[in-house]
C-alpha cells in the first residue's frame, strides 16, 4: 500500500475519487429517471381505467333511460 505524503492525495487519488462520485451521481440520475416515468406511466393507466369505468358506467345509464322510457316509466310521480 502507498503511504500519504505530508502533502495529501495525489492527482491520480482526487481523479479516481471524482470518477467514482461522478458514476454514482449518473447512476442515482437514471434511477431517478426511470423511477418517474414508470410513475408516469402508472398515472396514465389509471387514468385510462377510470376513464373506461366511467365511460362504461354511464352507457349503462343511458341505456338505462332508454329502457324505462320504452316501457313507459318516464313520468312516474
Amino acid at each position: 500500500m502507498k503511504r500519504l505524503n505530508e502533502e495529501g492525495m495525489t492527482l491520480l487519488d482526487t481523479m479516481i475519487i471524482a470518477s467514482i462520485l461522478l458514476i454514482m451521481i449518473t447512476a442515482l440520475a437514471s434511477w431517478q429517471f426511470q423511477q418517474a416515468k414508470q410513475n408516469r406511466a402508472q398515472n396514465a393507466l389509471n387514468l385510462y381505467k377510470q376513464l373506461q369505468t366511467n365511460l362504461n358506467s354511464g352507457a349503462g345509464q343511458i341505456q338505462s333511460v332508454g329502457k324505462s322510457e320504452q316501457l313507459g316509466f318516464d313520468s312516474l310521480p
